[in-house]
């Protein structure tokens, strides 16, 4: 895991033998709050676990700061937004 850049906003990705292959962005919306938005994992590296790799240990990461966590996503990244804990609100799912 690779952090980025250190402020409000930040961006992880995750790193292999083959380069970067994921990438996400936190925002602290409050001190109770952190979104995560922007997940990405490139076409070739995709459905193999690094996103899912990269969510949790971003969320360990922020384990001791008693936050709540945020997540939007598109329909396509709900499997794996589910498969770390997140819950589907849908009043916010875009449609």
């Amino acid at each position: 895991i690779e952090f980025i850049e250190k402020s409000r906003r930040q961006c992880w990705a995750l790193q292999t033998n083959n380069g970067q292959v994921s990438f996400l962005q936190t925002y602290l919306i409050s001190k109770q709050v952190l979104r995560l938005r922007g997940l990405c994992t490139l076409p070739e590296f995709r459905n193999r676990g690094f996103m899912k790799t990269l969510m949790k240990l971003v969320i360990d990461h922020f384990s001791d700061q008693d936050l709540n966590f945020l997540c939007f996503s598109s329909e396509s990244g709900l499997p794996v937004c589910q498969s770390v804990g997140f819950a589907i609100v849908p009043d916010f799912i875009p449609r």
